[in-house]
């Protein structure tokens, strides 16, 4: 069987009750409460760090969206006007 690992470079999961960490040494529990803090610490960073850039991603795009909207309707309206003085030309 071919080893795994998920997006998250996660290679093998553990599943825990909430329980089984009385069971565990005290070392155990020291290292499980510092895998964690660090995952968590490590997602609120990433997220601090990333999601400001994403939005100013996303003004960038909204407001090309709306300068290639504003060209569409120009060239629209232009082919309109000179479909149209094409007719009214006797």
């Amino acid at each position: 069987m071919e080893d795994h690992v998920d997006a998250d470079f996660v290679y093998r999961e553990y599943h825990h009750g909430h329980n089984d960490i009385y069971e565990w040494s005290e070392d155990q529990r020291a290292r499980a409460s510092s895998l964690l803090a660090d995952r968590l610490n490590t997602r609120r960073a990433i997220r601090e760090l990333v999601l400001p850039e994403l939005e100013a991603i996303k003004e960038f795009l909204d407001s090309l969206h709306q300068r290639i909207s504003r060209v569409e309707k120009q060239n629209l309206n232009a082919s309109h006007q000179k479909r149209d003085s094409k007719l009214a030309t006797p």
